[in-house]
């Protein structure tokens, strides 16, 4: 129990945008240093859990950003680095949770977590309601949004993967009772990201999400059916993107969000042929220039390639498409940021931390269909990894604690009703 408590009061921090952005990381590392001390009071087996190979590949992640700082290859201090030990610890949080917890704790984290996300899910409906430009502010430091419990991208895009997760239990459980729960909780989340803090990656690659969950849902059950239910799946598709593309971004160019509707008018802009180097200084154009940044630094010499350039080597505020060989880090995009900064190593840390995710969440899998749901899960944050930042605090509580504890749930009632039969 008192683990329990520890890692709660950490996840108060973590999900709340307020907490997150103020609060200084000595008090984090403090918790974090009790939660580590109550752990080992568990008992916990280092070889077992070191066999999960995402927790395998997230240690060495770790262990090779504070020994690149150490060695002064990396320009970010190591206490610093050390600092961010915390949030690459949740997915070992999340082996203990399902491994030690009893099925009473689970229970409790569970709820304890949901009431956190609830809380702040409130909280910026009433200031989306008060100070709606609070959300429109692209770099809040400085500003009152930033002492605000607004949420920033992490927060948002966390909110999506949940809203996803609940949308694949929803089909999935057998219980009548959790399906109203479920629901409410995704469509009070699409409602936020849609009217209140809406941003256009998340928008998309969220779309793709609930699009991907209903045509798995859809698939049938004969083998022989499913690669023509897929081409005609295919097809439909085309055929929609052809005949409503033009006059849906007229649509969304009139939303009532200026950042929204900028991405989308410059993503119709280069859709009808435009060139990207056109847009000047756009947000789209911005975020161009920062993965290319990145990918430039990567390729930019065979040491860089094989070895990175270190954590910290930042580009300035202000670019220039004349200056797209420049090279550093763009912090726009995590797959590419991990090769600039670590090189292959860099990459080939990144691709086993998504395979062993995957294998992750496919051990709650009760048979084979389930796992594409996973497989899709899986492949939106891969894209959402490319396109930005991935790896948060929140949004790994949701994905190795939140996700399992729901699954695990979920197969414990199936097993109910299937022994009452």
């Amino acid at each position: 129990m008192l683990n329990t408590i520890l890692f709660a009061l950490q996840a108060v921090i973590y999900m709340t945008p307020l907490l997150n952005r103020l609060l200084h990381y000595d008090v984090r590392g403090f918790l974090f240093f009790l939660w580590v001390l109550s752990t080992m009071l568990l008992k916990v087996k280092v070889s077992a859990m070191l066999k999960e190979k995402h927790l395998y590949w997230f240690m060495v992640y770790a262990i090779w950003m504070l020994l690149m700082s150490l060695i002064g290859h990396s320009a970010r201090p190591f206490m610093v680095q050390l600092a961010g030990i915390p949030c690459l610890a949740i997915p070992f949080v999340g082996y203990i949770v399902v491994n030690y917890y009893n099925t009473r704790e689970q229970g409790l984290l569970f709820k304890i977590l949901f009431l956190i996300i609830s809380i702040n899910l409130i909280s910026n409906y009433y200031i989306g309601l008060t100070n709606p430009m609070y959300f429109d502010i692209e770099h809040m430091e400085g500003t009152d949004a930033y002492s605000s419990n607004a949420g920033s991208s992490s927060y948002v895009t966390s909110l999506s993967f949940l809203a996803a997760i609940c949308f694949i239990i929803y089909y999935n459980t057998k219980v009548s009772s959790n399906k109203l729960p479920l629901l409410v909780s995704a469509f009070a989340i699409i409602c936020y990201l849609l009217f209140f803090n809406p941003r256009a990656t998340t928008a998309i690659l969220l779309v793709i999400a609930l699009v991907g969950i209903f045509v798995i849902h859809r698939e049938p059950k004969s083998p022989r059916k499913v690669r023509q239910y897929y081409v005609r799946i295919f097809t439909l598709t085309l055929v929609v993107i052809i005949i409503a593309l033009i006059p849906l971004f007229s649509l969304l160019e009139n939303v009532d969000n200026e950042r929204l509707a900028s991405r989308f008018s410059d993503i119709q802009f280069i859709l009808q042929g435009g060139s990207i180097y056109s847009l000047d200084n756009s947000s789209l154009a911005g975020r161009f220039l920062l993965g290319m940044t990145s990918l430039n630094t990567f390729f930019s010499s065979p040491l860089n390639f094989i070895w990175g350039v270190g954590d910290d080597v930042m580009i300035g505020k202000q670019y220039e498409f004349s200056d797209l060989l420049i090279l550093g880090i763009g912090n726009h995009s995590q797959f590419l940021d991990m090769l600039a900064k670590y090189g292959l190593i860099g990459g080939i840390i990144f691709v086993n931390i998504i395979k062993g995710m995957s294998k992750w969440l496919k051990k709650f899998s009760e048979n084979r269909s389930f796992n594409h749901y996973i497989d899709l899960f899986i492949f939106v944050f891969f894209f959402q990894s490319v396109l930005n930042n991935s790896f948060f605090s929140d949004l790994f509580i949701i994905i190795f604690i939140m996700f399992p504890i729901l699954l695990i749930s979920n197969n414990r009632d199936y097993e109910i009703i299937t022994n009452k039969r």
